[in-house]
């Protein structure tokens, strides 16, 4: 699990997907953690996009977990929830901020 606060840097993005490319190496599925994720719109959905492309070409699915709502929706309007693999919250667990 990769665990994401926050949209990266720009300067941090090389670095990411180093790091995804790593652990997508080691797991069947990555799942990228978005509890408390402070980021969205299309920044955001361009992110998320890439990195489950880099951990695709590395044979991991990708899937993730609290994403916010507005981005969540933004997923959904795009037709990339099923294809980022969107996991709904646990009952009653708020999600992002």
């Amino acid at each position: 699990m990769l665990a994401l606060p926050a949209l990266p840097a720009p300067a941090d993005v090389p670095a990411l997907h180093r790091r995804v490319a790593a652990l997508a190496r080691r797991s069947g599925t990555l799942v990228l953690d978005l509890d408390g994720f402070a980021a969205g719109g299309l920044a955001a959905v361009d992110l998320l996009a890439r990195l489950a492309l880099t951990a695709r070409q590395h044979g991991c699915g990708v899937r993730l977990r609290g994403a916010p709502h507005e981005l969540d929706a933004l997923l959904g309007a795009l037709g990339l929830a099923d294809v980022l693999g969107v996991s709904p919250p646990a009952p009653g667990t708020p999600r992002g901020r």
